[in-house]
């Protein structure tokens, strides 16, 4: 009688192949993992990036319409900006007609957040020599909207301003020789308005990475008034 004989795997080879397709399967899944943090890693990045450009850009389209008859109103610090514009407002609740606007940028260290709050002006805003006698800066009459959230996730953010003085003994005929700036770290009402305003940000795309930095650097379209250095230094005292 002839015996019957089936073909078939042996518990050796089963064992072989189930530990060839385990390498393999762990092959593909670190594979497959390290190409999906890379992705999230270049979204993070670019997404970091889109929001500083728009943060810079909102800067610029502020500052390039900043408001010369409230040139003694602009107030400042390192971590907070605020100037009267003629613009219309972002929010929709203002209208599309151009106004005079109070901006305030405003850099909140604990959140990483830059802010951006505008207000309508509907009173007289003061005068230089009401600033002088000691008056709130701030008109009574603003219409502020609630503040928008510009950029998230900044390491640093801070505003410099800058100070061109004019070359002492200076002659419309001869050719102007170049000066240093003087930087300051405030600015105060009734300084009037610098030759320009630096604009720092900080950010790490992921986390463990290096610090990126980008830089903008706002110039003063309105009218500013050139003093000597030695003046410069009387009146920024401290802020230098």
């Amino acid at each position: 009688m002839k015996a019957n004989n089936r073909a078939g795997f042996t518990l050796v080879e089963l064992l072989v192949a189930t530990l060839l397709l385990t390498l393999v399967m762990t092959a593909v899944y670190t594979l497959f993992s390290t190409v999906i943090q890379s992705w999230r890693s270049v979204e993070s990045d670019d997404s970091l990036h889109r929001k500083a450009r728009h943060a810079q850009r909102l800067l610029q389209r502020d500052y390039a319409n900043l408001f010369g008859g409230a040139a003694h109103l602009m107030e400042g610090t390192g971590d907070s900006l605020s100037f009267y514009v003629v613009s219309a407002p972002m929010a929709s609740e203002g209208g599309t007609t151009p106004q005079l606007l109070q901006i305030r940028y405003r850099f909140d260290n604990d959140t990483g957040d830059l802010l951006r709050t505008e207000a309508i002006v509907t009173a007289p805003l003061p005068s230089p020599g009401q600033i002088e006698a000691g008056t709130n800066p701030t008109p009574d009459g603003l219409e502020p909207h609630a503040p928008q959230v510009i950029a998230q996730d900044l390491q640093h953010f801070s505003f410099a301003y800058v100070w061109i003085p004019q070359p002492e003994g200076a002659w419309w005929r001869n050719r102007p020789e170049p000066v240093s700036s003087l930087i300051a770290h405030y600015h105060r009402p009734t300084w009037g308005l610098p030759q320009a305003v630096n604009v720092t940000l900080e950010f790490s795309p992921t986390e463990g990475a290096s610090v990126a930095q980008s830089t903008l650097q706002l110039f003063t379209r309105g009218p500013s008034q050139r003093r000597e250095r030695y003046q410069l230094e009387n009146i920024l005292g401290d802020a230098l």
